[in-house]
């Protein structure tokens, strides 16, 4: 089963660092970690088509030393083409093979992708592989689904972690991978893919300390709103190109179709949403892993992290809170109270709420 961290982080001094490449966005990471990778972007020429070469794609490890024995690792979001629901072209293009640039490949499971097509093929030298446990974030995929309709995109969303170890080159290792895995046949596609994929890894004694060190990281990564913008325009010249390229080959095969719709769902991207809601994300992220909530206090109007003990919260004058499930029960009326100054203090709202 999978066990949550007991937050007894090791103690680093952190610094300010910048994604290397094309300086997309800022983030902590411990003072004298080495990182390597960065964004890159695929050619279209070169990868049979648009499929993946909208956005802006990024591979980057962040590790404490040259080993990368403790080490944080941001994985590039793949687009895929599901072709079962075009019998024809499933004749003409059999899994594993190229479709306009997207790879050819039935929808799995969250947890099978997670553990079978990322952590097998991350490490196929590893030995005794074993899968620890999975977590469900139904919460975090419902907020990445509405974040996607403000955009115009409607998709179906799953969230989850899992955890496994392995021996790799004498040590062994405690591995945890996270994904959102989306699902864009709402829109009349057949495409799905991975977003937002991290995977962190430590020697398993000392998995528990890393833990809280490496989510502090992925929360504090802060977009260039200057990069943002410039994406957004890329996007678009991409986009554009990517239609008149398919016009041109529409009467070869079904290719344009499926890939133009998917284009024209990218131009409406919004940066300031995007940067926006990726740091709800990371945020709830954190919030999710350690039971704690975020809720507006009354009185200061100031917003508290505090553990979640129940579905409702009131607090009074001096601070001091109430934690209940029921959905009814007031403290100013409770005749155990002493005091009748309680008001009630709700979870904060989300961005776009």
């Amino acid at each position: 089963m999978y066990k949550q961290p007991d937050n007894k982080a090791a103690m680093v001094n952190f610094v300010t660092a910048r994604e290397p490449n094309e300086h997309a966005f800022d983030f902590m990471i411990p003072e004298g970690w080495i990182i390597e990778g960065g964004i890159f972007r695929v050619n279209p020429n070169m990868s049979g088509g648009f499929g993946q070469a909208i956005e802006a794609k990024i591979d980057m490890t962040v590790k404490m030393s040259a080993a990368g024995k403790v080490m944080f690792r941001l994985l590039p979001t793949y687009m895929y083409f599901d072709t079962r629901m075009s019998p024809t072209v499933a004749f003409m293009f059999p899994p594993g093979s190229n479709y306009g640039g997207m790879i050819v490949m039935q929808k799995p499971g969250i947890k099978d992708f997670l553990w079978q097509m990322l952590a097998r093929q991350l490490h196929p030298e590893a030995t005794n592989m074993k899968f620890i446990g999975a977590l469900d974030l139904p919460d975090m995929a419902a907020r990445k689904m509405d974040e996607k309709m403000r955009m115009g995109i409607r998709a179906v969303y799953e969230t989850a972690i899992i955890k496994y170890e392995y021996t790799e080159g004498g040590v062994n290792y405690t591995e945890r991978a996270f994904t959102h895995l989306a699902d864009l046949s709402p829109m009349g596609q057949t495409i799905w893919n991975n977003e937002d994929t991290h995977i962190i890894r430590t020697p398993s004694p000392i998995y528990d300390q890393w833990e809280p060190v490496f989510d502090k990281m992925s929360r504090s990564i802060k977009l260039n709103p200057q990069w943002v913008a410039m994406e957004s325009r890329n996007q678009q010249v991409m986009s554009n190109a990517a239609s008149q390229a398919q016009r041109a080959e529409h009467y070869r095969n079904e290719q344009a179709l499926a890939t133009q719709r998917y284009c024209n769902q990218v131009d409406q991207e919004i940066a300031e949403n995007r940067m926006k809601m990726n740091s709800e994300i990371n945020n709830d992220n954190y919030l999710m892993l350690t039971g704690q909530e975020d809720y507006r206090n009354p009185y200061t109007n100031e917003v508290e992290t505090r553990e979640n003990l129940g579905k409702h919260r009131w607090v009074d004058s001096s601070g001091n809170a109430i934690y209940t499930d029921d959905p009814n029960y007031n403290p100013n009326y409770d005749p155990r109270s002493t005091r009748s100054d309680y008001q009630y203090s709700p979870v904060r709202k989300r961005f776009g709420e």
